[in-house]
């Protein structure tokens, strides 16, 4: 785009030059420069960039592994690593984040990397995790004034040491693939939270969490956390994580897993709703069905709900369709929807406005049960299978049946994709 803009006329050109900003983007790699006149495009770009921070992505895997590695790559950066502003490195090989992260140290400067981002799609051994820096650097990762500024921090098939300088004041926190050998302890992982008052995003994806040392810590309250993720993080994981994290603010939930559970991660997860204000929940996990009330009585600040890729049984649409009962300010479930003088009677997640069910199997009649008793402001129904009694000769007829309902009674509809099933 900054090419495009200089070649336009003479004014835009000299205009384009004199905005540095537009300079200091520098994608290298996948979508970059992976031809000799692209890299002459980047080194117009750097020396364009006249000393701005620079946001570099350096990417080598995909098609552009066949014709592009690090090494090809780092000279082009030589003499603008102190102007470095986020590093975003999509290595396919464990040496050549080494020597990416060798050059940052050896030739930047410090106070001056905000963003550090480290993808490595495969490593040499199965089930191993491979350290983000080269043995002969590891002494820098204690107190070192270069990982003092990063506010995000993504590590993928890669780790750092937990207890350095690169885990304290974060904003943006994202740990995916670690192995069992080198995730963080307990005491370690509350380090983390203890270390970062002002995190904003949480995000762990295929990792747990290391029983060692103490276990009986306290909540960590996160004023500011906004986003929690957590995808195919084991049971064990997920029972020892959710009692430390107290978020403040209101939240974006998203779990994400296919593991069966005894009860008690869903204890967990009720105890986490109970002391948050989620906004947003994402489940794409089995729920146990009779928590499920309990649960989602604790989410009286939900508004958005997405429900993906697991099948979705009747209890829920039972639960959120039919009013609970408050008794001196104790919340139970009412199947009947009886009232009487001494108690109040509300939908559970009263202020649930969207509501997004994707790639899942739902009940018609549960669904229509639903639209009926309570409004749904918004309603997504995407790739479902939609399961309803009948013969295959009525099934048009049960569709449109089905599709009159929800159009009646849904102000704003989207069905996509969806398939009947008679049963």
């Amino acid at each position: 785009m900054s090419t495009v803009i200089s070649s336009v006329s003479t004014y835009w050109r000299q205009l384009s030059i004199q905005t540095l900003e537009l300079w200091a983007h520098i994608d290298l790699g996948e979508s970059g420069a992976r031809t000799d006149p692209l890299f002459a495009k980047a080194r117009l770009w750097l020396e364009r960039s006249q000393g701005s921070p620079l946001y570099v992505t350096i990417a080598t895997t995909g098609p552009a592994a066949q014709v592009i590695n690090t090494w090809g790559i780092l000279p082009i950066l030589r003499s603008y690593e102190t102007d470095l502003y986020t590093l975003d490195l999509d290595l396919n090989r464990i040496d050549e984040v080494h020597a990416a992260l060798a050059q940052w140290l050896n030739e930047g400067a410090p106070n001056s990397l905000t963003s550090l981002k480290i993808s490595i799609p495969r490593v040499a051994e199965p089930y191993d995790t491979p350290h983000a820096l080269p043995p002969g650097l590891l002494f820098r990762e204690q107190g070192d004034a270069f990982f003092k500024p990063i506010r995000t921090l993504y590590l993928d098939g890669t780790y750092l040491s937990w207890n350095g300088p690169a885990f304290q004041n974060l904003v943006d926190l994202r740990l995916s693939r670690i192995s069992d050998r080198v995730c963080p302890t307990i005491e370690q992982f509350v380090g983390i939270l203890d270390g970062s008052p002002a995190l904003c995003t949480l995000w762990l994806r295929r990792m747990t969490l290391q029983i060692e040392g103490r276990l009986d810590f306290a909540p960590v309250k996160m004023k500011n956390l906004q986003i929690l993720g957590l995808e195919h993080v084991e049971p064990q994981g997920l029972y020892l994580l959710l009692p430390l994290l107290a978020p403040v603010p209101e939240l974006y939930v998203r779990i994400e897993g296919y593991t069966q559970d005894s009860g008690e991660v869903g204890e967990a997860y009720i105890d986490l709703f109970a002391r948050s204000k989620v906004e947003k929940l994402h489940f794409s996990t089995f729920v146990n069905p009779a928590q499920l009330p309990r649960m989602m009585a604790c989410l009286g600040h939900l508004r958005d709900f997405t429900w993906q890729g697991v099948d979705i049984g009747d209890e829920f649409f039972n639960t959120i369709g039919h009013k609970s009962t408050t008794i001196d300010g104790q919340r139970s479930y009412n199947a009947e929807g009886d009232d009487n003088a001494s108690t109040r009677s509300t939908y559970l997640c009263p202020n649930l406005h969207t509501l997004d069910l994707q790639g899942c199997g739902i009940s018609a009649a549960a669904l229509r049960g639903l639209v009926t008793n309570r409004v749904i402001p918004k309603l997504t129904i995407a790739g479902c299978n939609i399961s309803v009694d009948g013969t295959e000769d009525d099934a048009p007829r049960l569709m449109e049946d089905l599709e009159k309902c929800l159009n009646d009674s849904v102000p704003d509809l989207l069905l996509s994709e969806n398939s009947l099933i008679v049963d």
